[in-house]
């Protein structure tokens, strides 16, 4: 892609039940990390 050319990246994720994860419930945060630099910060509040 070209330099200053923006695009949307959508990426879903799973959060069912396994026994072998645990998802603590509250607050979290994920961050868009490109060629190794934080370039964006999302959060979400993960609840039962």
């Amino acid at each position: 892609m070209p330099p200053a050319e923006e695009t949307t990246i959508i990426r879903k994720q799973s959060f069912k039940p396994i026994t072998t994860r645990k998802y603590p419930l509250g607050p979290h945060i994920v961050p868009l990390i490109i060629n190794g630099q934080e370039k964006a910060i999302a959060d979400f509040i993960l609840v039962s």
